[in-house]
C-alpha cells in the first residue's frame, strides 16, 4: 500500500560576478597589455570531486600583510606531491571604511538581500557563535562587553555579520549590517553553563534527566547547530569567512559536582524518547572542521573565561577547531580585544588558491596540505589540509547505511521526492463507516533564499481528479483552502470517498491568475478497510513553530496535516494515527522512532484522542536528536497479525 506522497520544489539561484576591489589572474598569469588587463574576465569558481581551495595568509616577518604577489611565486602540495595552481585571486578589503560617504552600503531587508550583498567580492562575512549551553554566566559577564566593542570598533559598514545560539533554527539567521543590534544582543549574552532550568518546551523535556545527560544533549544541540551555520555560510559566499566561535569548549566527561549549578531538586523524571547511547563526540566535531574546510570557514574560538589553569579536552577541543580551520584559538587571554583584530585582518588580505588534486581516487582519508612561498622572508598561513570523500560518500549522504526492508525504503523515499515541483502534497489513507476514505493537502513550496517569485508564478489554487482503475470518479474540482483557524501554513484539504484497488490522482496547480504553473499524476493503492480484521490508517504530521499552535492543533479534529517531512529540532511534531478492528475490541497502538537504519531510537507516547473517531495521537521529540533522517513505526496489535505504518522524515538542523 502507498500511503503517502510528498511533491517538494526548490529553486536554484545563480550569481553574476560583480566588481571588486580584489584582484584576480589564472595561471600562469598573462602578460596583457594595459587595455586588455582593464577587460579581463573574473576567474571562474571551479567546483568539483577533486577541486580543492586553499586560503592563504601572507605577512613579513614583523606581521606585516604582503599584498604584491601572483600565483607565480605560490607552489602547493599535497601528500607532498605538487599540485598545479588553476585558479587564484588576491583579496583585499577594508569593509567599506574607504569608501565615499555618498556611497552607503544596501541594507539587508529581505532574503534576496541577503544573498546578493553576501556573494560579493568586496563584502566581508561574519557570523557569532554564542554556545551559551557552555559558557558560564560569570565568563559570558566579563566578555560580552569586548564582543561588542569588536563589533563596533573593528567592522566596517559594508561588513555583513550574523548572531546565533545552540538552540536557535537556521532559518532564522540573517547576515546583516545592523552592527548595532548585533552589539546590542551581544551585551544581554547569558552563559548557561551547568544551569539546566529549562527555557523551552524542548529543554522541558529532559530537565530531570542526569547531568551527564544534559550535557550530552547539549555537546550534540551546540555542535549540530554550528554545522547548520557553516553550511549556510558556505552557501552565501565562495571567499573566506570568519566564524567566531565563544565557548569554553567541549568534553565527553561528566560534569563536576557543583553546589552552585541549577539543576531542579525534586519531582519529574528523565523525559520520554531521550537517548544519548552511542553519541560520538569527536565525530560530530571532525564532521564540523570538515564542513568548515568544504565550506571556505574559518573558526576563530574565543574561550571567555580569559586566564585559567583549565586544561584537557574541552580547551584542546577550541584549539583543534581553529588551528584544523585556518582560524585561531583565543584562550587564556583576559583581554581579547587585540587578538580579535587579527580576526578582521584575516578577512581583509589573503589569497585564494585553487588546484584540481592528482589524488583521484576518493579514500575518505586526511589529505595534508602545504603552502610555500618563493620569495624569501615571506610567512604563510593556510589550512593543513582536507578530508577527502569516500568512494560511497555520495551514496551514504542520500540512502540509508544498509539495505532497508522495501516499506522502509519507500518511507523514505517519499522524503527524497523530487524537487520539482511547486507545491508539496500529502495523500493519506483512512476509513469511514467500513469506507475506505483518502485525504490529500498541498502546501507551497518555500522559495530558497534569493529567488524572487512574481505573484503571477505563486500556487494559489489545486484542481483535483480522482478516479478508480475503471474510470468512476471519486472526486473533481479545487481543493478547498484550509481556514487559518485549523492551519499553520497556506495551502489546502480534501477529503473524500474511494473504493479498494488502485486509484489515480491527477493534480493541477494553478496560480491567481488562473494559469496552470505544474501537473502531477500519482497512483495511490486504496486497502479494503472493511475486510481488515485490523487496520492502521496512514499516520499524518504535524508541524507547529509556537505553543500556542500546537495546542491548537491538537484541539482541532480536522487540522491540515503539513505535507514537508524536512523539520527543524525547534519545530513541535506529533502524528495523528487511525486505527480500527473489524471484530472485538481496538487494537493497541505502539509506536518506535527509528534511526536510518530503521534501528531503535526510543519508543514514543501513544495517546487516545477524545472524539467519535478511533485516532492516537504520538508527540514526536525533536530537541535530543541529531540532524539525520528517522522512521516513525506505528504499530496496532490485537486479534491476528499485528499491522504497522511507517513514516519518514529528516530533521535538517
Amino acid at each position: 500500500m502507498i500511503v503517502g506522497a510528498v511533491l517538494v520544489a526548490w529553486g536554484l539561484s545563480a550569481h553574476a560576478q560583480r566588481p571588486s576591489t580584489s584582484q584576480a589572474s589564472p595561471t600562469p598569469p598573462p602578460s596583457p597589455s594595459p587595455s586588455q588587463g582593464q577587460a579581463a574576465e573574473q576567474p571562474l569558481f571551479r567546483a568539483g570531486v577533486n577541486f580543492v581551495r586553499v586560503d592563504v595568509i601572507a605577512s613579513d616577518r614583523d606581521g606585516r600583510v604582503i599584498t604584491d604577489l601572483t600565483a607565480a611565486d605560490f607552489d602547493v602540495f599535497e601528500q607532498d606531491m605538487p599540485q598545479t595552481i588553476e585558479m587564484f585571486k588576491q583579496f583585499s578589503l577594508d569593509g567599506g571604511l574607504m569608501a565615499p560617504a555618498t556611497d552607503r552600503p544596501k541594507p539587508i531587508l529581505r532574503d534576496i538581500d541577503e544573498e546578493d550583498e553576501a556573494a560579493r567580492d568586496d563584502v566581508r562575512l561574519f557570523a557569532i557563535f554564542l554556545d551559551d549551553y557552555h559558557v558560564e554566566w560569570a565568563s559570558a559577564l566579563r566578555m560580552r562587553q569586548q564582543l561588542a566593542r569588536f563589533v563596533d570598533t573593528q567592522l566596517g559598514p559594508s561588513d555583513m555579520i550574523g548572531l546565533m545560539f545552540p538552540s536557535q533554527p537556521i532559518a532564522a539567521v540573517r547576515m546583516a549590517r545592523n552592527h548595532r543590534a548585533v552589539a546590542a544582543a551581544l551585551n544581554a549574552f547569558e552563559g548557561r553553563k551547568y544551569n539546566y532550568t529549562p527555557r523551552n518546551e524542548a529543554e522541558e523535556r529532559y530537565t530531570f534527566c542526569p547531568p551527564v545527560v544534559v550535557e550530552t544533549i547539549r555537546n550534540q544541540v551546540s555542535l549540530s547547530a554550528l554545522q547548520s551555520l557553516i553550511v549556510r555560510l558556505g552557501s552565501l559566499k565562495e571567499g573566506r569567512k570568519a566564524l567566531i566561535l565563544v565557548s569554553e569548549g567541549f568534553t565527553g566527561m561528566a560534569p563536576p559536582q557543583r553546589g552552585d549549578a541549577a539543576v531542579p531538586s525534586s519531582g519529574g523524571s528523565c523525559g520520554r524518547g531521550i537517548s544519548t547511547a552511542g553519541y560520538d563526540l569527536d565525530f560530530d566535531q571532525r564532521t564540523v572542521i570538515d564542513l568548515a574546510n568544504r565550506n571556505n570557514v574559518a573558526i576563530y574560538a574565543v574561550d571567555p573565561r580569559g586566564l585559567t589553569m583549565s586544561r584537557g579536552d574541552a580547551i584542546e577541543s577550541l584549539r583543534m577547531l581553529s588551528l584544523d580551520t585556518d582560524g585561531r584559538a583565543i584562550v587564556n587571554r583576559n583581554e581579547v580585544t587585540i587578538a580579535m583584530k587579527q580576526v578582521v585582518q584575516d578577512q581583509s588580505s589573503y589569497y585564494l588558491l585553487g588546484y584540481n588534486s592528482t589524488f583521484a581516487g576518493a579514500d575518505g582519508k586526511f589529505h595534508a596540505i602545504k603552502v610555500r612561498v618563493k620569495r624569501p622572508g615571506v610567512q604563510v598561513r593556510a589550512r593543513r589540509g582536507y578530508w577527502a570523500y569516500g568512494a560511497d560518500a555520495d551514496a551514504r549522504a542520500i540512502a540509508p547505511g544498509r539495505e532497508l526492508p522495501k516499506r522502509y525504503a519507500d518511507a523514505m523515499a517519499s522524503v527524497r521526492a523530487p524537487r520539482s515541483r511547486v507545491v508539496r502534497t500529502w495523500v493519506g489513507i483512512g476509513q469511514r463507516d467500513r469506507q475506505p476514505q483518502v485525504t490529500l493537502t498541498w502546501e507551497p513550496t518555500p522559495l530558497l533564499p534569493g529567488r524572487p517569485q512574481r505573484p503571477d508564478d505563486a500556487p494559489a489554487r489545486v484542481s483535483l481528479m480522482a478516479q478508480g482503475a475503471d474510470g468512476v470518479p471519486y472526486f473533481i474540482g479545487r481543493v478547498a483552502p484550509v481556514s487559518p483557524s485549523i492551519a499553520t501554513s497556506v495551502g489546502g484539504m480534501v477529503a473524500f470517498d474511494a473504493a479498494p484497488g488502485l486509484m489515480q490522482l491527477r493534480v493541477m496547480i494553478e496560480s491567481q491568475a488562473g494559469g496552470a504553473l505544474d501537473t502531477e499524476t500519482l497512483e495511490v493503492d486504496v486497502p479494503d478497510v472493511a475486510n481488515q480484521r485490523l487496520g492502521v490508517g496512514t499516520p499524518s504530521l504535524y508541524r507547529s513553530r509556537t505553543l500556542r499552535e500546537f495546542q491548537q492543533q491538537k484541539l482541532a479534529p480536522l487540522a491540515m496535516p503539513t505535507a514537508s517531512r524536512e523539520f527543524s529540532r525547534t519545530d513541535r511534531l506529533f502524528a495523528r494515527v487511525p486505527v480500527w478492528s473489524r471484530s472485538g475490541p481496538l487494537p493497541t497502538v505502539t509506536a518506535r522512532l527509528l534511526n536510518r537504519n530503521a534501528e531503535p531510537v526510543s519508543a514514543l507516547v501513544v495517546v487516545a484522542v477524545d472524539g467519535p473517531d478511533d485516532v492516537r495521537d504520538v508527540d514526536i521529540p525533536l530537541a535530543p536528536l541529531a540532524a539525520g533522517d528517522y522512521f516513525l513505526e506505528v504499530t496496532a496489535s490485537g486479534s491476528g497479525e499485528p499491522i504497522g505504518a511507517v513514516v519518514g522524515f529528516r530533521l535538517t538542523s
